[in-house]
């Protein structure tokens, strides 16, 4: 199963020692290997925390956890956004033909690593064809706006 890093917002973190639900994914922060490096919860008592990618199990409905204590204070700071700064980015086939933009990553539940990117080509494509999705393992980042996917544009619809 994959998951849409935008369906993460507002998950529940469910701690399984308590089972109980102990707060909700704000964001998530994918650092510049294109990992997912931790995520920032809302706490149910109030503030916020960080919960690294080793310290949770990603599944459909829920951000599951061991224990509390792996919930890790926040000190806000300078995060990587890598996430927020390739959104809209360009892809292109090896030929040259504009495939879309980036509309989104795609993680893999269980292990939250990023597995592709989703590729918007515009409402009226979208909503008669649906969006491509494309291995991470495929795309080639030749720019800070733009990057080549390694198969034809035709291979992804």
């Amino acid at each position: 199963m994959r998951i849409k890093m935008r369906r993460l917002k507002n998950l529940p973190v469910f701690d399984q020692k308590t089972a109980r639900v102990v707060g909700w994914v704000e964001r998530a922060v994918v650092g510049g290997d294109f990992k997912l490096a931790y995520v920032v919860i809302a706490r149910d008592g109030g503030g916020r925390g960080v919960l690294k990618k080793n310290d949770f199990t990603l599944g459909a409905d829920a951000l599951a956890i061991n224990n509390s204590r792996c919930i890790k204070p926040y000190l806000a700071g300078e995060e990587l956004p890598v996430y927020k700064r390739k959104l809209g980015d360009a892809i292109f086939d090896h030929s040259g033909r504009e495939l879309g933009i980036i509309s989104d990553f795609i993680l893999a539940a269980g292990s939250a690593e990023v597995e592709g990117v989703e590729v918007s080509s515009g409402t009226i494509q979208d909503m008669l064809s649906g969006r491509n999705e494309i291995p991470l393992d495929q795309i080639e980042w030749k720019s800070h706006t733009g990057a080549v996917a390694q198969r034809k544009g035709s291979d992804y619809r």
